[in-house]
């Protein structure tokens, strides 16, 4: 009985570490972004995160909004740029672009939401990390991950 509560408690560490782990990476990627879009610019940065492939790497990938909501570049999902989804939804009913641009505002910050896999093209929970780029728009990307019941 040891032996496994023993294996619980290491597996459920090591799960825990991992995640962090991850966070540490989705933070680490939009900080690189944030860099290169203050460096090269609104145009420049938009053709990458959507068409480039610098920034996207697994499940990450870049999205980028005006502080109104519109969609200026979308590394997931190229048929939302220039759609303004500032009334956009979750499953949950949370207004997720408005709470994504409060972070924002602050500077940077998190925000737990539901979002489609672009691969498994299912709606799972999501971290997101926002930065600001500066008074016109803003960056971030997610984390998927699984719900604990």
């Amino acid at each position: 009985m040891n032996a496994l509560l023993l294996s619980l408690t290491i597996l459920l560490s090591s799960n825990a570490f991992a995640q962090r782990a991850k966070k540490m990476e989705l933070v680490t990627f939009v900080k690189e972004a944030t860099e290169f879009a203050k460096n090269e610019g609104k145009e420049k940065s938009c053709a990458e995160f959507t068409d480039g492939s610098k920034f996207k790497r697994g499940e990450f990938y870049i999205f980028a909004y005006d502080y109104k909501g519109t969609v200026l570049c979308h590394g997931g999902k190229k048929a939302l740029v220039g759609k303004n989804l500032i009334n956009l939804k979750d499953k949950k009913g949370n207004l997720l672009i408005q709470e994504l641009i409060k972070k924002a505002q602050l500077g940077s910050g998190n925000y737990k939401y539901y979002w489609e896999h672009p691969e498994s093209k299912e709606v799972k929970l999501k971290l997101g990390y926002v930065e600001s780029i500066d008074k016109t728009w803003w960056i971030g990307s997610g984390i998927y991950y699984e719900e604990k019941n």
